[in-house]
């Protein structure tokens, strides 16, 4: 039925029965080239604004105000790795070896994760493996090893 209550055979919309020079085409054949919306890649934490319809110059002052935004919070987070850089130092501790007490038992060397002890006369640490776990003092039936600051 159309607006006017008469039946329509074929000819309404939806049925492909009208002269158009698209007829016959099917659905992809038939329609025109419509512009894309114009959107610039997604860009990770920021919430992304679509630039339906916009040209270049439109668009360029707002990737230009997010860009900056972008730098403050980059300068912020490089700012914060360095603090807990410095203060990780301050904090930093490794195994030493008391030599008067060490029997060189290599229990020590059983139980470090990293490797970063070896056994000679005493046990010996090795400052750039040893990553202050603890678990060696935990175990020293000596009581021959301790964390200090490194």
């Amino acid at each position: 039925m159309n607006r006017s209550g008469a039946q329509s055979f074929g000819r309404g919309r939806g049925m492909g029965g009208g002269r158009s020079i698209r007829r016959g085409r099917g659905i992809i054949g038939g329609m025109m080239s419509v512009p894309q919306a114009t959107q610039s890649p997604p860009i990770s934490g920021i919430a992304q604004q679509p630039f339906i319809n916009t040209t270049p110059g439109e668009e360029l002052p707002t990737l230009k105000a997010q860009a900056r935004d972008l730098e403050k919070q980059l300068q912020a987070i490089n700012a914060r790795i360095r603090e807990l850089e410095e203060a990780g130092r301050d904090f930093a501790r490794i195994a030493f070896v008391d030599s008067d007490r060490c029997t060189a038992c290599g229990v020590c060397v059983e139980v470090c994760p990293n490797g970063a002890i070896s056994i000679g006369e005493i046990a010996c640490i090795d400052q750039r493996k040893c990553i202050g776990c603890g678990l060696c003092i935990a175990e020293c039936p000596q009581r021959a090893l301790s964390l200090r600051k490194a």
